[in-house]
């Protein structure tokens, strides 16, 4: 590039910072100015609101900052005062409106105006009734709005589930938080993470009544609180936990951890038997390890999932409160090469050479199953572990026994349940089946002939959730950048795929082609395509971007038109923008759903393909190599399934972490994912296989693959458990 092109776009950068640095500061600038200033704003004008808007500024994450503006978070506030005037208004405690009654925020939702909608109908339904009637009632109008389905892993605002009519048990339970919330009854999304005794999870709310925390079903009306099918289920469970917006001073539950912004609460022992599990981390000589990471997992979906993580204290121990089940216990370190000797005594350690990027890093690791029933303390010996080399393990995991639970109801209580649960439904069906056409179909009929081709294309681009969803406005942003790319396009699926398909991660469908357009032509770009001034555009956005992974610790998602104007970032918000760039720019990319790292490439794109390095350039720096799984169908024809049978993680920072082969994660069908080879990065691999008993116990294989030194590996002694 010539000087006078740096020149050029350097000084574009620089007005574009300025304009970032507005836009930044009307969304964060907010806590931190005068009282003055706030009682200019119509409905904040009392002390108390004011002390709530800094609350919801205070413990904020990134995507709520980039994607909502200031007066959204007003509004927010003077609806959450409004249902002070409530009948039970008066009643809740300061602490739990601020945690459990102001946040707009259930999980990882898109924000949407759903309290206000949602306190317009219920006010009527419930303004005469006690706190704990209403409650029920709530949960039967949102049986009337929402049924279950499951759907993928975006979770819809609100509104939008209800428009749907469906939702899985996460976005049910966004709905119904959402709805107690809007009239001033504090509510909670609680999460079994993983059940102990079968691949799946759960989400249900929580509420609090005259006093006390009770559980009911999203959707999911009965005749009293503190009654699902889930309550057995939940007997099990090895943790039961709930995400608490702020830091609370007085928990009625053990705390496992805060985040900066989020509590996360352990309320096992509401549901199930519980015990302390103790973890004891020494070196070779039995002295007591501090600092160490230690992982609490589960054996769910054939990975172990990490319930809690927890660092050792000065005594070398660390430990959860959890189910009577058996945990799998990782634990690990890592150092500079010059300072091994003070971690582990100078024990032998394992180079992890695999991670170039880590720069000479050591890292120790051990771990074994901890059958928490009959053991009080597990102690670990941290060394340089053979678990990290060519090996197979064998374990037999156990869950807990459920327990004994009677939640039958007489005859008449039955059917007077059925009765108004077959009331809600109708009239879910019949409001569904009056509904307009979505916005999609007419997007559709309104595109002018010339567009219709590209439209009708785009449109075949969507799932499900995306079809209902996007309004008029992002679909002919959407289908404004794909009639931009005209000159320098091609018809295959796969430039389709990878440029004109809009949808990158699990971001919300929203507007973003004319921004980026826009902000690429600022920083230089004369012409789409992959030439050194479009290349370098993407670069320099890229590289102004602020990271601060700290306001997202949840790793909610943000849109990338959202991400570029705040001009914040962490990494997985960085990389939804990257290839949002270069899909933009006509430049084929993607987040690779088996790695998730960003690829970009100028004719393919592929398990192999080009990854795209710090400042966006397509690099072959990252070496691959071949691991090929060998097994035979059974007989139905099947193959093992990924994400239930087995698994492949590969050794990262310190870690085991999950590739996405899976369908959930876009990766292959499992067809294609036996008896071919994958090419894979480079590093050290274990393939994690179950077969679960009908008793709930399961038999773990670990088979442990050298991708590292070895060329090629072939996986197959692991398929032989019977």
């Amino acid at each position: 590039m010539k000087n006078t092109d740096h020149k050029v776009a350097r000084q574009l950068e620089d007005t574009r910072t300025t304009q970032r640095n507005a836009t930044r500061a009307t969304h964060t600038s907010l806590p931190f100015i005068l009282l003055a200033s706030l009682l200019l704003f119509t409905g904040c004008n009392t002390f108390t609101q004011k002390q709530a808007l800094d609350f919801l500024y205070e413990y904020m994450p990134l995507n709520d900052r980039a994607e909502q503006t200031r007066e959204y978070f007003q509004q927010t506030v003077v609806q959450a005062f409004r249902t002070k005037d409530m009948p039970w208004g008066a009643s809740i405690p300061e602490d739990l409106f601020k945690h459990y009654v102001l946040p707009p925020r259930v999980n990882n939702e898109y924000l949407d105006n759903a309290r206000e909608v949602f306190y317009t109908e219920l006010y009527p339904r419930v303004k005469d009734l006690d706190m704990y009637d209403a409650v029920l009632e709530v949960n039967h109008w949102c049986r009337e709005k929402v049924e279950y389905k499951p759907t993928d892993i975006r979770t819809s605002a609100p509104l939008q589930t209800v428009a749907r009519g469906y939702g899985r048990c996460g976005e049910e339970s966004v709905v119904a938080v959402s709805a107690l919330r809007s009239i001033g009854i504090p509510a909670r999304q609680v999460y079994a993470p993983r059940w102990s005794h079968t691949n799946d999870n759960h989400a249900w709310v929580e509420v609090w009544v005259d006093g006390q925390w009770y559980y009911l079903g999203a959707c999911e009306p009965e005749l009293e609180l503190n009654r699902g099918w889930f309550t057995d289920e939940a007997s099990r469970a090895m943790l039961i936990h709930t995400f608490v917006p702020g830091e609370l001073q007085n928990p009625e539950a053990e705390i496992l951890s805060f985040n900066g912004l989020y509590t996360e609460l352990n309320i096992l022992e509401r549901y199930a038997p519980v015990k302390k599990a103790i973890v004891r981390v020494v070196d070779p000589s039995g002295r007591p390890l501090e600092g160490v990471q230690v992982s609490f997992g589960l054996y769910n979906y054939a990975e172990f999932y990490p319930l809690a993580q927890r660092l050792t204290n000065g005594d070398g121990l660390a430990s959860l409160t959890t189910g009577l089940g058996t945990l799998f216990i990782e634990a690990y370190f890592e150092s500079s090469a010059g300072g091994a000797e003070t971690v582990a005594g100078g024990s032998e350690a394992v180079e992890n050479g695999a991670e170039a990027e880590t720069g000479g890093q050591t890292h120790w690791y051990a771990a074994a199953p901890y059958p928490v029933p009959e053991l009080d303390t597990l102690t670990l010996v941290l060394e340089g572990d053979p678990r990290l080399v060519p090996g197979m393990e064998e374990y037999l995991l156990t869950p807990p026994v459920a327990t004994a639970f009677d939640d039958s109801l007489s005859a008449p209580m039955k059917a007077r349940l059925d009765s108004l649960c077959a009331i809600d439904d109708s009239i879910r069906i019949a409001r569904l089946a009056n509904q307009p056409p979505g916005h999609t179909k007419a997007f559709l009929n309104n595109v002018p002939e010339s567009e219709k081709e590209a439209a009708t294309r785009l449109v075949a681009l969507l799932n499900e959730k995306d079809f209902l969803e996007a309004t008029p406005e992002t679909l002919n942003d959407w289908l404004k950048g794909i009639s931009r790319l005209r000159e320098v396009a091609d018809t295959s699926q796969f430039y389709w795929d990878y440029v004109m398909n809009p949808r990158i991660a699990n971001e919300a469908p929203l507007p973003y082609r004319e921004t980026l357009w826009e902000l690429l032509e600022e920083y230089g770009m004369q012409e789409p395509g992959p030439n050194p001034l479009t290349l370098y555009a993407i670069d320099s956005i890229i590289n102004a971007l602020e990271m601060a992974p700290e306001i997202n610790p949840r790793g909610f998602p943000v849109a990338p038109a959202a991400t570029a104007l705040y001009g914040i970032a962490d990494s997985a918000s960085r990389e939804i923008l990257r290839v949002a760039l270069y899909r933009t720019a006509g430049i084929p990319a993607r987040i690779d759903p088996v790695t998730k790292r960003t690829e970009t490439a100028g004719a393919q794109v592929g398990a192999a393909g080009a990854q795209v390095g710090a400042h966006g350039r397509a690099s072959s720096s990252c070496l691959r190599r071949c691991l090929r799984l060998q097994a035979s169908a059974g007989p139905d024809g099947s193959f093992p399934a990924y994400d239930t049978d087995f698994t492949i993680q590969r050794w990262e920072n310190g870690r085991y972490r999950t590739l996405g082969f899976g369908y959930e994660s876009g990766g292959v069908t499992q067809e294609q994912l036996f008896n071919t080879d994958h090419l894979l990065p480079s590093g050290l691999y274990r393939i994690v296989y179950g077969i679960r008993a009908g008793d709930g116990s399961v038999r773990v294989r670990l088979e442990r693959k050298n991708l590292r030194d070895s060329a090629q590996e072939t996986v197959s002694e692991i398929f032989n458990l019977h």
